[in-house]
């Protein structure tokens, strides 16, 4: 998939879905789905972003999710085993999701992950950079993969 838009242009980000409703107006499926991401692993520990807003709807990818609970649950199920069951290091991973956040002009990865990184210890140098699209110039081997 291109990042260029029209003549040329970078991508704004892409064509966003609408918001589904909190858990009353949830089915049976979209329900399960729900729990598993608000109650699973992302939500344990120290927040640095919501996972819904204030009427208690999902935000962000976990919108779309509920949209095919059984995709959704697939796709829940291996974010959370890449990001909780491996060995990455917090760094690695956040400086990974900012590039491609960048890259994708996702303004609610961007938001949520920068909050995220500064929690795990990128500085706000590397964070603009990052935001920039510039290199962060990190000396760490595996950082700079990231």
């Amino acid at each position: 998939m291109s990042t260029l838009g029209r003549e040329g242009e970078p991508r704004r980000g892409l064509v966003r879905l609408p918001q589904q409703g909190g858990p009353p107006e949830l089915d049976g499926e979209q329900r399960k789905l729900y729990a598993e991401i608000t109650e699973g692993p992302r939500a344990a520990g120290p927040q640095h972003f919501a996972l819904t807003d204030t009427e208690g709807r999902l935000q962000g990818p976990f919108n779309a999710m509920l949209l095919s609970p059984e995709l959704g649950r697939a796709v829940q199920d291996l974010g959370a085993a890449v990001r909780y069951r491996t060995r990455l290091p917090a760094r690695v991973w956040e400086l990974a999701i900012l590039v491609v956040a960048q890259a994708w002009n996702s303004a609610f990865e961007r938001d949520a992950h920068e909050r995220t990184g500064a929690a795990v210890g990128l500085t706000e140098a590397e964070l603009l950079a990052l935001r920039e699209g510039r290199d962060p110039e990190l000396p760490d081997p595996g950082e700079h993969a990231a």
